[in-house]
């Protein structure tokens, strides 16, 4: 458009000192001509700055309704979503732009995909030059694709500067069917070391170096670090203490607890049973500990370690116990098995230790404090998500490909991103 414009000036330019007269026929014949471009160029900035906004709406509006889909699945709730994502760029009903969406989609490569949503925007755009020649406005349209899908990282180390951050040693076998991100910038952030010790993972990022010569595949170094992904996820909110004495069953005791807050320890040894009903336990200044031949089971339960946690107060599995615990798949601790509160103490280790028979589904979240597998320790496949300050493996231990497990309903590990 810019050049149109300085055509027309070389024209009047020419036409002022001119003294022939003829240059002003010329240019009487020329100029329409040249205003015309100059109308249609701008009615083609307008279009194209129309365009840009719209898509803007619409793509907005698809990664909204996936989020929404990933974390409901509603209908209703999904709808909405839409509308909200599309309105807070741009997109006015009242002004003639009309929305029509479909979850799944009904066109293109992911028609019928349950986990993508479609959407429609339509804006009438009245034009200026154009608008001499045709009648009404002209329709500006866009359409995205946008599909939800599931961090594959499944183990965060996010201490910042720790050496050994993430260590592999003592003839560990870890084979993670997902990927590494660890945060710390030293050197030797990720180490492994002992002649049958291994790292096996789909990625490994690391944003300062490592160390090791069966790390598989080869460490992505020097890469930025990457934020806590449940930073946002507030703690809980709890009372008083429901239970102040510390709870221990053994000696061929069987016992089921019921959600509250308890501010003494929990613990099972010998060949006790502690059986949890569904809810969330809140663990003010207490642990949770079983050994021996002790037992902990419970589907749809969360444990939340507070800030009033002490350097006792830890999860630990010793060698020979049997623990089966499954988070819960909805509320707002969705996927959560184990969470503890970001203003927790730092000098807290958790243990997993011992051949112990593991059956955990949810994610374990320990930002804060330092996570131990060591002997044997077994993650059932396709389970567990470990977020930790720092985490060592000294047994084998095998995780990943979280699909179809509690760890999905989490909206925290899920994003939305455009496909079409």
């Amino acid at each position: 458009m810019i050049s149109v414009f300085v055509e027309i000036l070389t024209f009047l330019t020419r036409f002022r000192k001119d003294r022939s007269g003829g240059l002003l026929i010329y240019t009487a014949l020329a100029l329409p001509a040249l205003l015309g471009a100059a109308g249609l160029s701008t009615d083609v900035v307008l279009w194209y700055l129309q365009k840009r906004a719209v898509q803007t709406a619409t793509d907005s509006a698809a990664i909204s309704g996936a989020y929404e889909l990933a974390r409901t699945g509603g209908a209703t709730a999904v709808a909405q979503a839409i509308e909200n994502g599309a309105t807070v760029n741009g997109y006015d009903s009242s002004a003639g732009d009309a929305l029509t969406y479909h979850a799944p989609p009904s066109s293109g490569a992911f028609a019928g995909d349950g986990d993508a949503v479609e959407v429609f925007i339509e804006r009438p755009v009245r034009m200026f030059f154009t608008a001499l020649f045709l009648n009404g406005s002209v329709a500006v349209a866009a359409r995205a694709v946008a599909a939800i899908d599931l961090l594959d990282t499944c183990v965060w180390v996010l201490d910042p500067a720790a050496s050994s951050a993430l260590k592999v040693a003592g003839g560990a076998r870890v084979e993670l069917g997902c990927g590494i991100m660890v945060n710390s910038t030293d050197t030797q952030a990720l180490t492994q070391s002992g002649t049958t010790s291994c790292l096996v993972a789909t990625t490994i990022k690391v944003a300062g170096g490592y160390s090791g010569d069966c790390v598989q595949p080869g460490p992505i170094t020097g890469v930025s670090p990457r934020p806590d992904p449940l930073a946002a996820l507030e703690p809980p909110p709890h009372g008083g203490c429901d239970h102040t004495a510390k709870i221990q069953v053994g000696a061929g005791q069987v016992v089921t607890l019921s959600p509250g807050v308890y501010c003494g320890s929990i613990e099972a040894v010998e060949d006790g049973v502690i059986n949890f009903e569904p809810g969330l336990y809140v663990l003010d200044g207490a642990g949770l500990k079983v050994s021996g031949q002790g037992t902990l089971t419970g589907d749809g339960v969360t444990f939340h370690l507070t800030e009033n946690s002490g350097a006792s107060d830890n999860i630990s599995v010793q060698a020979g116990a049997t623990v089966s615990l499954k988070a819960a798949a909805s509320g707002d601790l969705a996927g959560i098995l184990f969470y503890q509160d970001r203003n927790g103490p730092t000098n807290v280790t958790h243990h997993f230790t011992g051949g112990s028979n593991m059956d955990i589904e949810g994610i374990l979240y320990f930002p804060s404090q330092d996570v131990n597998f060591s002997g044997g320790t077994t993650l059932d496949v396709s389970s567990s998500l470990i977020i930790a300050n720092s985490l060592n493996f000294t047994g084998q231990s095998t995780l990943g490909n979280l699909e179809g497990s509690v760890v999905e309903t989490s909206p925290y590990l899920v994003f939305a991103r455009l496909v079409e």
